[in-house]
């Protein structure tokens, strides 16, 4: 890589603060740091007087007056120790290496020359047997890709962490100065973005983010798909994309309540933690199990992906499964773009809950294998019509009308009412007033 010109001027803290912000792409305003452009690192230019030696800095601390208190750094020293080498698992230099990044603190000694220690309390110099010192910062000239790749690749928002198989664990993770995160963390991010030669594209190991989008998939091959859960773990968004994946119990397991998840075509999940989340959609032919009943308080979904024109018709074989007791009478939304199978679970639902169909058939069911129907805490027998329970929509909200829902034969169908005579409209409205009376009385 190419370097800038040195910055000149450091004697102080302060100015070695003010060199070194520009020079990692870090503005300051007002005691907040932005990083205002991503990739960018500097040289430590460090002497004892007699010998000059570079090191690379990737960040700083501060105390609490915004002093700087520290440097992260990685010396490419480290990677010629023969200890390093076999923690690495190198024996020789012609190996590749993961640099290791070190945590060194400054100390303004008397003569004023800005001395390096690894210790807090400076008691240690940073080599043993000499006092080493900053005596210049030099801004590396970062390539735009190496810009563009670090860019993608700390998009929390937009970036989901994939699952590696290199780990069975799933649990909270610190991100340490001491060691770039490799493959054991059990997790990459997949650097792809349209801005970055395809050369450059692939997969780039990172620490678990809590909170962050996962996504689970072929990456990891299907023997290391069955992962535990230790603790409490946070995700926004859980994606499954793959066959054979399992969540299991490990110590004080849980997964925070929440998250939305989305299980692609023919993708399973079986889960031994009780899911509850904000959003659930399952793709045509996806299966989700779970050893407890499963919870949705935004939208349920089976959809039926790269469809043009939905229809429950062309889903006649592929239905989504749920095999688990399925609550979703706290969901604000609830889709039906192709059947699902409950496997002979409960299905519990809330009394006059909107269900939107994309479409009808009267030969095709919307729920099915149902163990029991739940409405409002009312166990509802074979043979009900559902009109009076639940409201039926088209995917423009236009309420369905001549059609009958029923629950028989342990689903919910749609059934063409007959249009009545003229003489019969008196009893059936008469009928419909009598029963609507009795239920809600």
């Amino acid at each position: 890589m190419d370097k800038l010109p040195p910055l000149q001027g450091i004697g102080t803290l302060a100015s070695l603060k003010t060199a070194l912000l520009p020079a990692l792409g870090i503005t300051e305003s007002n005691g907040t740091y932005t990083q205002t452009a991503a990739g960018l690192i500097a040289h430590l230019n460090v002497t004892n007087g007699t010998n000059p030696h570079t090191l690379t800095c990737y960040g700083l601390t501060t105390n609490s007056d915004g002093s700087i208190k520290s440097l992260i750094i990685a010396d490419s020293d480290d990677c010629r120790l023969p200890s390093y080498e076999a923690s690495q698992g190198s024996t020789g230099s012609s190996g590749t290496y993961t640099p290791k990044l070190t945590q060194l603190y400054i100390k303004t000694e008397s003569d004023g020359k800005l001395a390096l220690y690894t210790d807090a309390t400076h008691q240690t110099p940073f080599i043993t047997g000499s006092t080493y010192y900053v005596s210049g910062i030099t801004q590396i000239n970062t390539p735009q890709v190496l810009q563009n790749m670090l860019a993608e690749y700390s998009n929390v928002s937009n970036e989901a962490q994939v699952w590696n198989g290199h780990s069975g664990v799933w649990e909270q993770q610190t991100a340490t100065t001491e060691a770039l995160p490799t493959e054991s963390t059990g997790w990459d991010i997949h650097v792809n973005g349209s801005n970055i030669d395809s050369e450059h594209h692939g997969y780039y190991h990172t620490y678990a983010t809590d909170g962050r989008a996962v996504l689970f998939d072929d990456h990891a091959v299907e023997a290391n798909r069955q992962i535990t859960i230790n603790g409490t773990v946070s995700a926004s968004h859980i994606e499954v994309a793959a066959t054979g994946y399992e969540f299991k119990a490990g110590e004080n397991a849980a997964l925070a309540a929440g998250a939305d998840m989305l299980i692609r075509q023919a993708a399973t999940l079986h889960s031994d933690l009780a899911l509850n989340l904000a959003n659930l959609t399952l793709e045509a032919g996806a299966s989700l199990s779970s050893s407890k009943t499963i919870e949705v308080t935004g939208t349920f979904m089976a959809s039926l992906q790269a469809a043009t024109t939905f229809s429950l018709k062309n889903a006649v074989t592929m239905p989504a499964r749920v095999d688990a007791d399925l609550d979703l009478s706290a969901a604000k939304q609830i889709i039906l773009e192709t059947s699902v199978s409950l496997n002979d679970h409960t299905l519990t639902l809330a009394e006059r809950q909107t269900i939107t169909l994309s479409s009808l058939d009267e030969n095709l069911p919307f729920f099915t294998d149902i163990s029991q129907l739940i409405i409002d805490g009312e166990q509802i027998a074979e043979g009900t019509d559902l009109g009076e329970y639940l409201v039926f929509v088209s995917p423009d909200n236009k309420e369905y009308t001549n059609i009958s829902f029923i629950y028989q034969n342990n689903s919910i169908w749609a059934a063409s009412i007959p249009e009545p005579t003229t003489a019969t409209l008196s009893i059936i409205a008469l009928a419909a007033l009598t029963t609507r009376r009795k239920r809600y009385r």
